[in-house]
């Protein structure tokens, strides 16, 4: 079992996952870095991934901000393609940058955390994108791959 977690460990470095038994939700995907408070919108390399579904929920209520959730993991494809293609291209990281964004690590399924956020956004396969609006409903769902004209274009027509 330590073999295997550990592989997922490092399969997760491989797509810049981290792993974590009690943390489900991970940092963002990509090589580049994540906005600072002194950054301005729009200057930054990769889609600034919060860490916290909960924390991430009440800040995008807080600020009245759009909020876009990912579920993803490591032996998920179709994340991956996503991850390297859509989730790295401009016109992407630019038009999240009004939203909150958080990353679901779904890697252990069998963990009661991950079961609970999947429940709670009604997630059934991976990837899934769930795009909330300002006001906490769901605006856009998308359940498998989607291309970067798809996806720009509909983060920008969300409220």
């Amino acid at each position: 079992m330590k073999t295997a977690l550990a592989g997922l460990v490092m399969l997760g470095a491989a797509f810049g996952v981290a792993c974590e038994k009690s943390v489900p939700v991970v940092g963002r995907v990509g090589s580049g870095n994540a906005v600072t408070a002194s950054e301005p919108q729009g200057a930054r390399d990769a889609i600034a991934w919060e860490r916290s579904e909960p924390s991430a929920g009440q800040r995008a209520k807080a600020e009245r901000r759009p909020l876009l959730v990912y579920f993803t993991a490591v032996w998920c494809a179709a994340c991956a393609e996503l991850e390297h293609g859509p989730l790295q291209e401009r016109r992407v990281i630019d038009a999240t940058s009004r939203f909150v964004s958080v990353l679901i690590d779904a890697t252990n399924d069998e963990d009661p955390a991950v079961a609970a956020v999947k429940a709670k956004y009604r997630v059934v396969g991976l990837p899934t994108l769930v795009v909330l609006d300002a006001a906490g409903h769901e605006a856009r769902r998308f359940s498998e791959f989607v291309d970067a004209d798809v996806l720009s274009a509909a983060l920008r027509a969300v409220p």
